[in-house]
């Protein structure tokens, strides 16, 4: 029999669980951004706040992005320009 999914499945706690992913260790000293914006969204109902983090991971993706991408295109600048 196919196994079913529907999109509550992919949102509930233990999803988590058996994905493998740290729930933070002691003190919460090794919480990812997205876990930390997940437990300050769902079990402290402050959405405010969650988007904040949400806001700010978005931020640091986008730069490492731009980073990663200027590193390519430099060495064609500067052949260009000499």
């Amino acid at each position: 029999m196919p196994a079913t999914f529907t999109p509550g499945d992919f949102f509930s706690p233990p999803v988590f669980g058996t994905l493998g992913v740290n729930p933070g260790g002691p003190i919460n000293a090794t919480t990812t951004l997205s876990r930390f914006a997940y437990k300050i969204a769902l079990e402290r109902c402050d959405f405010g706040l969650a988007s904040a983090v949400g806001t700010i991971w978005l931020v640091l993706l986008a730069a490492v992005a731009a980073m990663l991408g200027l590193r390519k295109q430099l060495p064609r600048f500067w052949a260009m320009a000499l």
